[in-house]
């Protein structure tokens, strides 16, 4: 018994995986006493929740994946760098880094219970990946609330009788801001030629 102890030791001190976890990752209990002072009843450990079923887990991830930046900012983004040019530099990245990453991280953290950081613990090189994509979508649901809070301002302007943005009596408005009256010279503001 006791060489069992000492090979189970040695493996921890070299990081080895026992029982598929790694020791310092996630401790349930206490590591057996030499003295025979630890407690012989295991702790209870609150189970982890599953996925009923498969397609919840995809309807997850598309959730999570496909939103405003999708409908909205992409579009936006493939005009202002190139047009329909700028889509084969990004499949290329798209297919060669964002499917295989996306991948890896998604089948690691399902098999070790794990959140967005952990699944990269696998290899120290790779740790920084977690944090990266942690910080980024921090940013990017910074953003997003931004830009979710102009369009709510603006559906709740628009109940309005006069339009914030149809005059120019706004503080926010720059000195080349003009006002187009629609009831005396409409047919001024909406001529493509000269008047002759």
């Amino acid at each position: 018994m006791n060489g069992d102890e000492d090979s189970a030791s040695t493996a921890a001190a070299q990081g080895v995986l026992q029982d598929g976890v790694k020791p310092g990752w996630r401790v349930t209990s206490d590591p057996p006493s030499t003295d025979e002072t630890a407690s012989t009843e295991s702790p209870k450990v609150a189970q982890r929740e599953e996925w009923s079923r498969k397609i919840d887990f995809l309807f997850a991830c598309v959730g999570f994946s496909v939103g405003l930046g999708n409908v909205w900012r992409f579009p936006f983004l493939c005009y202002r760098n190139g047009g329909g040019a700028f889509l084969i530099p990004y499949f290329v990245a798209v297919v060669l880094g964002g499917i295989p990453m996306f991948f890896l991280e998604v089948t690691l953290g399902q098999f070790m219970s794990e959140g967005g950081i952990g699944p990269w613990k696998i290899a120290p090189l790779l740790q920084g990946i977690g944090y990266a994509t942690t910080i980024i979508v921090f940013l990017l649901n910074c953003e997003y609330n931004i830009i979710l809070t102009w369009a709510l301002y603006y559906v709740f302007s628009s109940f309005n009788s006069v339009l914030p943005w149809s005059h120019c009596n706004n503080d926010w408005n720059s000195e080349n801001c003009t006002n187009f009256d629609l009831k005396g010279s409409s047919s001024e503001v909406n001529s493509t030629g000269s008047n002759t």
